[in-house]
């Protein structure tokens, strides 16, 4: 009778863990939903211009970042994220707004250190046809009882290992190790935080007016490169040129229009992303090419009168093997 009574009481304790363990996730789980589980968001420190463009460098080469939100001019931030936190999904849920607005640009830099799993599931949202989709998917189907994300994980191949390995020495050189880590830019400083809160959010969207909103695109091509470019045409739109971009895509560039031949320098003053200048003439042969560096005053110029700037993400005209004299196509006419 004894042992009888034992047994169920050890039942009945085991089934009132279970039954304490489910109401503290459940508990969890709901506060996350409502907004009161995410982590305080530390205060902002500052990083140093130098360590953040040599961070921002290294990523914006890297082909594994995912971007998201279609309007490149928007304030942008560079976000560290593990497929595995519950914060980081808040996080994309609360950003996807402010993304489908236009209002912000993400570049998210997948890291892997929460769970086994981790690894497996950054491996499958790089490896979905639409990776941006499936990070988004990842944070729609989380599930904050089982803290995991909602892609399935995949094998992970060497090219993944070391792309999580770079991206994992990037955050430990930044501070502490933690998810979501926001890196971006608020006047001349570059800005480090955590957390996934939507002051965090609507400050980033807010830092600075949206540039060049407006300006039309076109397609130039120079030997066998092929280049994205804004047209900038007017007095104000070359005078704002790249200002306060804080990245600009490969292959992407803004290209700047008088209407005659005439003397023209270009200078980096509040543009914080390293560029490079190509100076055309009215037959839209190069003139020359400068090296610019961010945020400094020092004045390029062309070799002689010209109609056409050219600027272009650092070095892109020595990585497509473009030297003065390469023919430019599909220059507007005015």
């Amino acid at each position: 009778m004894f042992t009888l009574r034992l047994l169920r009481s050890r039942r009945f304790l085991l089934a009132a863990a279970w039954v304490v363990a489910a109401v503290f996730a459940l508990s969890a789980a709901l506060a996350v939903a409502l907004g009161f589980g995410a982590p305080q968001n530390r205060v902002a420190t500052v990083v140093p211009s130098a360590h953040a463009n040599a961070v921002i460098s290294a990523l914006n080469a890297d082909r594994s970042i995912i971007t998201l939100g279609a309007n490149r001019s928007a304030p942008t931030a560079y976000v560290f994220e593990d497929p595995n936190c519950v914060f980081c999904a808040q996080f994309d849920t609360l950003a996807k707004p402010l993304l489908d607005a236009g209002r912000i640009q993400l570049h998210v830099v997948l890291v892997a250190f929460l769970k086994p799993s981790s690894a497996g599931r950054a491996a499958a949202i790089w490896s979905d046809i639409d990776p941006g989709s499936a990070l988004l998917r990842n944070a729609e189907h989380f599930s904050a009882i089982m803290e995991k994300g909602g892609v399935a994980p995949i094998t992970v191949n060497s090219q993944d290992l070391a792309h999580l390995r770079t991206h994992m020495d990037l955050l430990r050189g930044l501070g502490p190790i933690s998810t979501p880590t926001l890196l971006y830019r608020i006047g001349d400083r570059w800005l480090l935080a955590s957390g996934a809160s939507p002051s965090l959010l609507n400050e980033i969207a807010a830092s600075s007016r949206v540039p060049q909103a407006g300006l039309p695109e076109t397609d130039l091509r120079i030997g066998n490169a092929r280049l994205r470019v804004e047209v900038a045409k007017t007095h104000e739109e070359k005078r704002e040129g790249l200002m306060n971009r804080p990245s600009l895509p490969e292959n992407h560039g803004m290209l700047f229009v008088w209407s005659k031949t005439q003397p023209v320098c270009m200078w980096m003053k509040n543009t914080p992303i390293p560029l490079s200048v190509a100076f055309i003439s009215a037959d839209g042969r190069i003139v020359n090419i400068a090296d610019m560096q961010p945020e400094t005053e020092d004045v390029h110029c062309a070799q002689t009168d010209v109609r056409y700037a050219l600027e272009t993400p650092l070095h892109w005209f020595s990585r497509h093997e473009i030297i003065p004299g390469a023919q430019v196509t599909g220059l507007p006419a005015r």
